[in-house]
């Protein structure tokens, strides 16, 4: 029996779609890779070095982690700073593919543009912005994007997510055995209270997968 129509597998259901996590070998980058390949997608998550994403998609990609209904996860290595390496990176994903629905720019920003050039295709195809940090910066370049983006011939949708204080190696400087970085709640208000926020807890993955990329459109 298939799934009703208004059910949030039906929703949510991602297969056949492909996904760029630039950065999503860790921290947020890799929760947003996690909730799309338990979809149905296929996921790239890029990274500077090749070993970080490669053990990321073998402990979050594999079969057991995504169950037998999920995508699959991808390592790929980019760097975000380096044109050379986004080319080479954008011709694997167009040979292996030929297109691309989502692109989510976690790692950084001073390449996105050109990704987001290399990247067009036909079909239709979200670009999400996230940053823990810089958020006005995020936004405006959100809103750059989304105007020089707005024609009738290019098929894209440009969105922002600026999350609050989540569990990443940013702001815990800490990675664990499966490419994830624990806050207990001990340390984590030690550290509101140093830069002076006002928050009680940290965020958790389940909360931030509900905001990831996870959308749904007319193929």
């Amino acid at each position: 029996m298939s799934a009703h129509p208004l059910s949030a597998a039906a929703l949510f259901n991602l297969k056949g779609w492909v996904a760029v996590v630039t950065g999503g070998s860790t921290g947020l980058g890799l929760v947003a890779a996690r909730a799309l390949a338990a979809n149905c997608a296929k996921v790239y998550i890029t990274g500077r070095r090749s070993d970080v994403p490669e053990k990321s998609a073998a402990i979050h990609g594999s079969q057991e982690a995504l169950g037998p209904s999920g995508g699959t996860i991808i390592p790929l290595q980019m760097d975000v700073t380096s044109k050379e390496s986004i080319e080479k990176a954008v011709q694997t994903i167009q040979k292996d593919n030929g297109y691309v629905n989502v692109l989510l720019n976690n790692a950084g920003i001073g390449s996105g543009v050109q990704q987001q050039q290399h990247l067009m295709e036909p079909k239709y195809m979200d670009v999400v912005n996230d940053s823990q940090c810089s958020k006005a910066a995020v936004i405006h370049l959100t809103r750059m994007l989304a105007c020089e983006l707005s024609h009738e011939n290019i098929k894209i949708r440009v969105n922002g997510i600026s999350p609050g204080y989540f569990p990443t190696e940013l702001t815990t400087n800490a990675l664990d055995s499966q490419n994830e970085s624990p806050w207990p709640q001990d340390e984590f208000e030690k550290e509101i209270k140093r830069v002076g926020a006002k928050a009680n807890r940290p965020g958790t993955a389940q909360k931030f997968a509900t905001v990831s990329p996870t959308f749904q459109h007319d193929k």
